[in-house]
């Protein structure tokens, strides 16, 4: 496993590429959940990570800009940013695995980012790991969130799942 940058100076994203045992299959990116269910599943997401290098897949995981050690703020996330980022990463798995066809595997809020991706690009195989389909309905799954939702700054941003949002 090596960490990397990659992507637009302006939206330099921060990953990890377990690169594959033995000879190398496939290409496999991994499109995050968002917020707390990062936490709670970046371990997981770690392993499962390890486990397809083991079998012969080139993997990366990546942290949307304004997240994790991507550059940007809370506040610049955005779906359609989450978008463009799993492209840049897409395009930095093939530059890496020398293939054009990748798997895409997304996991909650991460699964939504992932289809939206397939939708527009040829991937060879598509999970979709409990994914997110109403948007309302994911904020009501966060109780706190539900209270600050509400809370808007002067900004224009709201707090949400303890961070703030645009």
């Amino acid at each position: 496993m090596s960490a990397c940058f990659f992507g637009a100076d302006a939206r330099r994203l921060f990953g990890y590429h377990h690169p594959p045992r033995g000879a190398a299959r496939t290409g496999v990116l991994l499109c995050q959940p968002w917020g707390p269910e990062y936490q709670y599943a970046h371990r997981a997401l770690r392993v499962l990570a390890k486990r397809l290098a083991e079998r012969g897949s080139h993997v990366l995981r990546f942290d949307y800009h304004g997240t994790g050690d991507s550059s940007g703020e809370t506040t610049d996330v955005s779906l359609a940013g989450m978008l463009a980022d799993a492209e840049s990463g897409a395009d930095e798995l093939r530059r890496v695995c020398g293939t054009g066809t990748i798997d895409v595997i997304g996991l909650r809020l991460g699964a939504a980012v992932a289809a939206q991706y397939a939708a527009r690009h040829t991937v060879r195989r598509l999970v979709l790991w409990d994914p997110v389909f109403d948007g309302a309905r994911w904020i009501e799954e966060h109780p706190p969130a539900r209270a600050l939702a509400g809370a808007v700054n002067g900004s224009g941003h709201v707090e949400f799942a303890g961070q703030t949002v645009s």
